[in-house]
């Protein structure tokens, strides 16, 4: 089937509260997704034209924090205003969420996400390393608790079934539109020989 194909995932987690981690998780993810065909958006790597103090890399990471210890707060609002702005665009923009919900690095931009997904009825995808006993009831009378895990091999067991089954269940939240016959038009792949998705032009 692979109906993973050319779909977004905005991948959300903590990430002033764990730097390191956020990557790992992240890249991981982004190589299982790269592998089906589907279309990660980091915010580590943010796929972002023209604006690059939008970009959220480690130097402009720095700039902040020390903007907070000097006590700068319009600074520190001006760049974390601009930060907000790009990920909740990049939050409209795609298909579906997947959230690393680490409830010890106090996720206080991952609930923001996850709400604004919500409205338009996303696919929200949520990992608890803490185990779903421990998700914040009022996220289990907003998001199919289907959707919720708490290890990563389930998250992928989940959307391999999404990506590969004969008939899955839409949950009234997943959504597919047919975008490559276009895409392959704009890039005008059927005379360049471009390659979508790991499959011949």
């Amino acid at each position: 089937m692979n109906r993973l194909k050319l779909q977004r995932f905005y991948l959300v987690g903590p990430m002033d509260s764990d730097r390191d981690g956020g990557k790992i998780w992240r890249k991981d993810m982004t190589e299982w997704l790269l592998d089906r065909n589907a279309l990660p958006l980091d915010p580590y790597h943010k796929p972002l034209k023209f604006d690059p103090e939008a970009m959220e890399d480690d130097t402009r990471f720095a700039k902040i924090m020390v903007a907070k210890k000097i006590c700068d707060w319009e600074i520190v609002s001006k760049h974390v205003h601009r930060l907000r702005v790009v990920d909740l665009r990049m939050v409209d923009g795609c298909d579906a969420v997947i959230c690393y919900l680490d409830l010890d690095k106090n996720p206080c931009g991952s609930y923001e996400e996850i709400f604004t997904a919500n409205r338009s009825k996303k696919p929200i995808i949520v990992m608890c390393p803490q185990g779903m006993e421990a998700i914040p009831n009022w996220l289990y009378g907003t998001l199919p608790y289907q959707m919720m895990f708490d290890r990563w091999d389930e998250v992928e067991g989940y959307l391999n079934y999404i990506d590969t089954a004969p008939e899955i269940d839409l949950m009234d939240r997943w959504r597919f539109f047919d975008l490559e016959p276009m895409i392959r038009k704009v890039l005008k792949c059927d005379y360049c020989g471009y390659n979508i998705g790991g499959h011949d032009a």
